[in-house]
């Protein structure tokens, strides 16, 4: 049990990281245009 807590949180963390990830890519891909115009 104590195992697949463990993969539980680290699943939880590489989701939250990569979440995070896209949505500073998205809001970098957003704001260009603007910064263009």
């Amino acid at each position: 049990n104590q195992a697949k807590e463990v993969k539980f949180k680290l699943l939880i963390h590489n989701i939250d990281r990569a979440t995070s990830i896209s949505v500073i890519i998205q809001m970098r891909i957003s704001t260009e245009p603007r910064n263009d115009c």
